[in-house]
């Protein structure tokens, strides 16, 4: 079978290449053209003859190659069969859901729209807060200042009462209002 292929295949590469060369009918090819068919005819055979040498290196694993091909189908098969057996089993649940979503793509287009004029809503309050801000700004800063030097003043009245508690009742210590110093 393998030789009658490859006479097959040569005749018709021969044959298309005088077509090609302008050789409709049997007869002397000039020597030019004799010379290309017979390089494309040896060209062809070696390159048979090449596959029919690999696939005789190859051949045992060739043979594992295709034993596992086989393995892979079969796992295949069964996993389609145990699929359309899921689906067979929970087809009204798929169904239902399958009904369901249009519906539920109408919502969540809904709460797109929501969402976009939300987002809207926040860009322009973001943009009136900066513009509140910037307007602002002078004050702020000022109010900042004030609120540091207040904090130092309580950490100063802090640790004062700290360490001379009676100086909420009396003011000064005793020691201050004697003209002592601590």
């Amino acid at each position: 079978m393998v030789d009658h292929l490859t006479t097959a295949r040569l005749t018709a590469a021969l044959r298309d290449e005088a077509t090609a060369l302008g050789f409709n009918r049997v007869g002397v090819i000039p020597a030019g053209p004799a010379r290309r068919l017979e390089e494309r005819a040896r060209d062809f055979l070696m390159r048979y003859g090449d596959a029919r040498n690999i696939m005789g290196q190859y051949r045992g694993d060739i043979g594992t190659v295709i034993n596992e091909i086989i393995k892979i189908e079969t796992s295949a098969n069964a996993l389609v069969t145990e699929l359309n057996g899921l689906v067979a089993d929970n087809r009204p649940d798929l169904q239902a859901a399958i009904q369901q979503v249009p519906t539920l793509m109408s919502r969540v287009d809904g709460l797109a729209d929501d969402l976009e004029s939300i987002a809207a809503g926040l860009q322009r309050t973001l943009e009136t807060t900066e513009d509140t801000i910037n307007t602002n700004r002078p004050a702020i800063e000022d109010t900042i200042l004030d609120l540091r030097d207040t904090v130092g003043n309580l950490k100063s009245f802090s640790k004062n009462l700290a360490e001379q508690p009676e100086s909420v009742l009396w003011g000064k210590s005793t020691k201050e209002r004697k003209g002592q110093k601590e």
